[in-house]
């Protein structure tokens, strides 16, 4: 996806120094088995580029209960992706002590076969990694007023307030 030009980040901290700004670090996986040695060195440049700029918040990676971005290769279980995650983290903060890291936003809602593990119960197992982040992404979906409503769906963030208050 497009990335924001460094100028273009400069630019809106001089018409708002207090604006809030976070980094999505993510490349598409596929059918890979990326290690976080391999993920961290392939995000450097990312990394550095927008660490230089003043960016301190970064969700690590997006969707990861998705196969598309990694799920039943890279890790088979929220646990193996809390394992990954965790090692991620741990050398990225050895290089940008000052930056915040977020667990990703899962995918919502139930199991769809060869496609999606059920969000809740990645969720139930990538627990150690939730505890460990600063913060925590959520996706909220929806097609319609009653899912926009929904648990499940639009409403999905009260999950994440119940079990993670302080994130």
């Amino acid at each position: 996806f497009p990335k924001t030009s460094s100028q273009a980040i400069s630019r809106l901290k001089q018409i708002n120094s207090s604006l809030f700004i976070m980094g999505q670090l993510h490349y598409a996986l596929g059918a890979n088995n990326i290690s976080p040695a391999d993920w961290t060195a392939r995000m450097q440049l990312d990394i550095d580029r927008l660490y230089q700029v003043g960016v301190r918040y970064f969700e690590i990676h997006k969707t990861p209960n998705l196969q598309s971005e990694g799920w039943s290769y890279s890790w088979n279980t929220g646990e193996e992706f809390s394992n990954w995650w965790v090692d991620v983290v741990g050398i990225l903060k050895e290089r940008f002590p000052q930056a915040r890291y977020g667990f990703p936003g899962v995918s919502p809602v139930g199991q769809v076969e060869g496609q999606r593990l059920d969000a809740k119960t990645f969720l139930e197992q990538a627990d150690a990694a939730l505890l460990a982040s600063d913060w925590v992404g959520v996706n909220c979906f929806w097609n319609s007023e009653q899912q926009m409503n929904s648990d499940g769906y639009g409403m999905f963030y009260r999950y994440f307030r119940e079990r993670y208050p302080d994130k």
